[in-house]
């Protein structure tokens, strides 16, 4: 389960990181044409590519991750160890009553 949480977390992230990418290009592409391109522009655009990277890398991470976590966690489900057989003698004693209770498992 801590495998699907950790890929479902990367996918969140991902989508993070892709809007955040989303506003660099859309912040650059509202700039009217001919504008001199400055160091602010230069640093958007470069925060916009980390992003976009970031991204990618957290979409892969984090679908491998959940794919990965459903898939152990169905297989751990279905493949459950068997039950060993047990048999236990428990003494009971009770207000006017005694007695034995036996419990058997298989």
């Amino acid at each position: 389960m801590g495998l699907f949480a950790l890929g479902t977390a990367g996918l969140s992230r991902a989508g993070y990181e892709a809007w955040r990418a989303n506003d660099a290009s859309r912040e650059l592409g509202d700039l009217a044409p001919g504008v001199e391109w400055t160091d602010q522009l230069q640093a958007t655009y470069e925060r916009g590519q980390r992003a976009e990277k970031r991204a990618t890398i957290l979409l892969i991470a984090g679908g491998v991750g959940t794919v990965a976590g459903t898939v152990l966690s169905l297989v751990g489900w279905r493949s459950k160890p068997p039950t060993p057989a047990s048999l236990a003698v428990i003494p009971h004693a009770g207000q006017g009553s005694a007695g034995v209770v036996v419990r058997m498992g298989f």
